[in-house]
């Protein structure tokens, strides 16, 4: 039931989104392929699940990029993304940093890069 509830919350929020936002992939600026990405994933926080602010357009490739993490620096929102994620939840941004850093990137600024 639960689940439930939470799906037509989410279907509220894609539908805010449509309505107000450009139809265009935050990460590359495409329009194609548009997907809705959770900046801190569903199965991370739950509490931000219907937050509109935790989603963004992304296309299927930028999509993947973030979720994996690797390349996601790449992407022209990376910044802004980060800069929600550090503001609404320090821990899931040291993860973050953490992955990059895992896959041999350094530091610029207040961020990391390849």
């Amino acid at each position: 039931m639960k689940c439930l509830i939470v799906h037509k919350e989410l279907e509220k929020v894609y539908q805010k989104m449509s309505e107000t936002l450009p139809h265009r992939c935050s990460g590359c600026g495409t329009y194609n392929q548009l997907t809705h990405s959770h900046l801190i994933p569903r199965s991370y926080s739950k509490s931000l699940i219907t937050d509109i602010n935790n989603i963004r357009y992304h296309c299927f490739s930028c999509h993947k990029k973030w979720e994996r993490g690797i390349v996601a620096h790449e992407m022209t929102d990376f910044q802004r993304n980060m800069e929600y994620i550090k503001s609404v939840d320090e821990k899931y941004f040291n993860m973050r940093v953490d992955i990059l850093d895992k896959n041999s990137a350094f530091f610029l600024g207040d961020y990391q890069v390849k």
